[in-house]
């Protein structure tokens, strides 16, 4: 029976290990030298990359919809009509609750089963909220297209104590210090993905719950590039690092290195993406008008003007209905629906990262 013990002295000493904490630190603090003071274009990001990590995690399970919709519904700006579109509605409301309650929230199992409940309460499916009620397997699919058994995860009667063991665990690890916060989530993760506590969903939940812990500890580039994308790009070393790292878990007997120095990667190259995006907006504008449109020229999903009048309080609306004119005017706008619902898609190139 698997063991939840943090922390793992051999990695007190793995250089690759410490090399990659180093980096991802450096690149935490380049990060924040870069966005200190840029609130306005800090929001528009934020939004972008809900919408993109929110899509990103989904087609890693293969859901996925047209390109256009998908930036509708991960907006929340168009309603759910098909199930992969209402699994990433779900996806978009567990994230947006993460994101923005962190710091109230605590990694229990009655949080996860939230979350679960959240990522399918559109969704229609009774499983949302429930810890799995039969055994379930991890398969590959082959190069001959049969499907094999990668990974046996913990039974479904083991689960509740499982997870209440692995909260625990992290609870004490992360209040005793002595383990860095980053190699705390990372095995947080990996631990919760071999326990596969669900029937569904189990890829989609690590990932929010990695927001979570990471957010928790102040690693907020995520919020500004989306991890999940990275995770996308890199699928397959990332199913390589779970695989490497879950054989012997249930012996502890495993190697977490490949699992953690990958999400040490990962992180580390959001961050320098969510660095590169910021640098690349150049200089604060110097009007209010040049304001809004740094706004909208870096929103790659829909906005409404409430989200420019909240991200630019200083702002009249009147200035923001006036650029908004102009703009469309101009060709540089698409309006989507109307009236209340109206929103709109950044059409121009100029600005761009």
């Amino acid at each position: 029976m698997h063991l939840f013990e943090y922390p793992w002295p051999e990695l007190a000493s793995d250089p690759t290990i410490l090399g990659l904490l180093a980096e991802t630190e450096r690149g935490r603090g380049g990060w924040e030298a870069v966005s200190d003071g840029r609130a306005a274009p800090l929001s528009s990001m934020a939004s972008d990359t809900r919408i993109m990590s929110t899509l990103a995690s989904n087609a890693i399970e293969g859901i996925r919809t047209t390109p256009e919709r998908g930036l509708a519904v991960a907006g929340g700006i168009a309603a759910p009509r098909t199930h992969d579109e209402r699994e990433i509605a779900g996806y978009r409301d567990a994230l947006t609750l993460v994101q923005e309650n962190h710091g109230a929230m605590e990694p229990t199992p009655g949080l996860i089963l939230q979350l679960h409940r959240d990522l399918y309460r559109r969704s229609g499916e009774s499983i949302g909220g429930r810890f799995k009620d039969s055994d379930n397997v991890i398969a590959e699919v082959g190069p001959d297209g049969a499907l094999s058994t990668r990974f046996k995860p913990v039974s479904a009667s083991r689960t509740p104590d499982a997870v209440e063991e692995l909260c625990r665990a992290w609870s004490a690890a992360h209040e005793d210090g002595g383990v860095s916060p980053l190699l705390l989530c990372g095995a947080f993760v990996l631990d919760f993905t071999c326990i596969h506590p669900f029937s569904d969903g189990n890829g989609r939940m690590s990932r929010i719950l990695t927001q979570l812990l990471l957010l928790k500890d102040g690693y907020d580039a995520v919020l500004y590039s989306p991890l999940e994308a990275v995770i996308e790009r890199r699928r397959p070393e990332y199913y390589d690092a779970l695989q490497a790292s879950s054989m012997g878990w249930h012996e502890n007997a495993s190697d977490p290195r490949p699992f953690l120095a990958f999400h040490l990667e990962a992180l580390t190259e959001c961050q320098q993406e969510a660095r590169r995006r910021l640098e690349g907006r150049g200089g604060a504008p110097t009007s209010k008008g040049d304001r809004v449109v740094e706004f909208m020229a870096f929103h790659q999903g829909p906005f409404r003007k409430a989200d420019i009048l909240a991200a630019l309080p200083d702002i009249s609306e009147i200035t923001v209905k006036r650029v908004l004119a102009q703009a469309r005017r101009d060709g540089l706008l698409e309006l989507l629906g109307s009236g209340r619902s109206s929103a709109y898609l950044w059409r121009g190139d100029a600005g761009r990262p």
